[in-house]
């Protein structure tokens, strides 16, 4: 949905021919989107491995276990960084669309 809704923005930025550095706002709402997309992939939220935390049926539990904890916490990067990344493209991909 979050990035049905960007898209739908880039559009209506592109029809209205809006200045390329107006675009690149479009960076916020893509994050939402592309972070969204990688948490259901990798089934793992960064900010609450971040904080080594995680999500069970019962509800948040903390991480006793430290290699656990390391290895959620290297997968909660991994989402943010690829949530990052994939912003950062379809921005920059975005703003660099000329309009007439």
């Amino acid at each position: 949905m979050a990035f049905t809704l960007t898209m739908i923005a880039a559009v209506v930025l592109l029809k209205y021919d809006v200045a390329p550095g107006w675009r690149l706002l479009l960076f916020f709402p893509f994050f939402i989107a592309s972070n969204a997309l990688f948490m259901g992939l990798y089934r793992s939220c960064g900010g609450m491995a971040f904080q080594g935390l995680r999500q069970t049926d019962d509800g948040v539990e903390k991480i006793a276990n430290p290699e656990l904890r390391a290895e959620t916490w290297r997968m909660g990067k991994r989402v943010i960084l690829s949530g990052l990344c994939t912003a950062a493209v379809a921005t920059a991909l975005v703003a660099l669309i000329p309009t007439s």
